[in-house]
């Protein structure tokens, strides 16, 4: 009687399935987990390829995307076992949410959205974001569509120009429409905005330089758009937006910029009337509920990272790119744990792959890699603020980053690049320490100073959280922008 063996068979997508194989001779075995394994290793090798050769390609990152977005929306089929695809749907998932309109563009409005219950005209807004990923452009158009709903009982629309993890977090708040440039014809977005107009919506808020490309387009409907600009120069190369920021300049209504480092440097590319320009920082879209109990704050935040409760720790929150400094918050942080044992940084945010292998293999050979903690995307950071005790903004550049407030709200110190952008005047005045564009020497040294100066640091904490407190409200924010449009607000409000 022939025995029979157990065998591990390894399929095409790496899945062990361990399975009786009486059937099988343990030759022809042997030869399939062969070829399988050769199948993986090919694969492995293919991806790592692609993905550097995509990296070298001579085009704009805008013109990536938009041949990214094409190739993985019309041929999944082929892409679907790379990680690459895998990395790309993680931030386009699929939305199943009700509220989420999917009408093709240039359809009227649906029936569902009931027109005979709007509200009056004057009181109808649209609100456009460059997209729904979780970053501070869209975190703040999710904010702003929470204020004009919820606090303002306005009528709210949304029209989302790509995808990712807000999308249902929009439409749980209002319609949301999705008109991605990269798959919609420019006549079918002409036609689905003068449809809008017909019902009433001839107001519009629009998020980032990057939605510049829609701005003639609404205009041109009749919808007034007041244009919220939050990137420097660097970005706007980068990106290679510069015609958007043109559009922006001659279409829009108002133009309002975070800081006046913003609107200088917006210049560079297109001139905006000065009738047409507002210097006004966004205000803070979400209160930490932790404010009150930071201590109960600072001993979950340690449990949760296997922390002793004495450990000190320095906080940065955000995509982890070479813009945001993640290069410079793990140098700071081997300078400093290379002194002492103290303390622990915690990176909070999700991996730009660009970089994030130089910054693993850098960290695989120190002796302090266990101490400097990549946590990933968290949709919550509020305990991250709240049980920090400094905060790292260690951008290159970064027009007014809604980090440093959250730390301000929770009476966190910030320590920040001078120059880098529109909050670093806030720190050095009123919260924290700047040093000289990235001097990690210099950095790590304020760090230091801060968490050996307990009272200093709650001072600076103290006056920074009272500073947010009286100038950073966001209802007052909303409200402005609001007035700016000639919004009129419903009796009470």
């Amino acid at each position: 009687m022939r025995k029979v063996q157990q065998y591990v068979l390894v399929d095409v997508d790496g899945v062990s399935d361990r399975t009786s194989l009486a059937t099988r001779c343990p030759k022809y075995n042997r030869m399939m987990m062969a070829l399988n394994k050769y199948y993986l290793l090919v694969r492995h090798h293919f991806d790592a390829s692609a993905r550097r050769l995509w990296k070298g390609l001579p085009i704009s990152p805008r013109s990536k995307n938009k041949f990214k977005h094409r190739l993985f929306r019309n041929f999944p089929y082929i892409f679907r076992r790379f990680q690459f695809y895998s990395d790309w749907q993680t931030q386009n998932p699929p939305i199943t949410n009700p509220l989420l309109v999917n009408q093709p563009p240039g359809s009227s409005i649906p029936d569902e959205l009931d027109i005979t219950a709007l509200k009056a005209p004057s009181q109808r807004i649209l609100v456009v974001s460059n997209d729904a990923q979780a970053f501070g452009g869209p975190y703040l158009a999710l904010g702003i569509v929470r204020a004009l709903k919820q606090d303002l009982d306005l009528d709210v629309r949304v029209i989302l120009l790509g995808g990712g993890r807000l999308k249902s977090e929009f439409a749980a708040l209002a319609p949301v429409y999705e008109l991605n440039e990269f798959d919609s014809k420019i006549s079918g977005i002409k036609s689905f905005a003068e449809s809008l107009v017909q019902h009433g919506f001839t107001r519009a808020i629009v998020n980032t330089t990057v939605s510049g490309w829609i701005v003639p387009i609404l205009s041109d409907a009749g919808i007034e758009c007041l244009c919220l600009v939050h990137e420097l120069s660097g970005a706007i190369r980068t990106l290679g937006i510069e015609k958007q920021a043109k559009q922006i300049a001659s279409f829009a209504k108002l133009v309002v910029f975070p800081a006046k480092i913003v609107a200088d440097e917006f210049a560079e590319f297109a001139q905006v009337d000065s009738d047409k320009q507002v210097i006004r920082p966004q205000g803070l879209y979400r209160k930490n509920r932790w404010r009150p109990e930071k201590e109960q704050a600072r001993a979950a935040l340690r449990k949760h990272l296997g922390l002793s409760l004495n450990t000190k720790i320095v906080l940065a929150v955000g995509y982890a790119t070479y813009r945001k400094g993640v290069d410079l918050f793990v140098e700071c942080a081997l300078e400093i744990l290379a002194q002492r044992s103290d303390v622990a940084f915690v990176w909070v945010g999700p991996w730009d792959a660009r970089i994030q292998n130089d910054i693993e293999s850098k960290l695989a050979e120190s002796l302090y890699k266990d101490r400097i903690h990549f946590v990933g995307f968290k949709p919550d950071t509020a305990i991250y603020h709240a049980g920090s005790d400094v905060y790292a903004m260690t951008s290159r550049e970064d027009p007014f980053p809604n980090v440093v407030l959250e730390s301000f709200d929770v009476g966190v110190p910030v320590v920040a690049f001078s120059s880098s952008g529109g909050a670093a005047s806030l720190v050095e005045d009123i919260g924290g320490i700047t040093v000289p564009p990235q001097n990690v020497v210099a950095f790590s040294a304020a760090i230091a100073r801060l968490l050996d100066s307990s009272e200093f640091s709650a001072d600076l904490g103290k006056s920074a959280q009272e500073y947010v407190d009286l100038h950073f409200a966001f209802r007052a924010y909303v409200l402005e922008l609001c007035t700016m449009l000639g919004v009129k607000l419903p009796t009470g409000r």
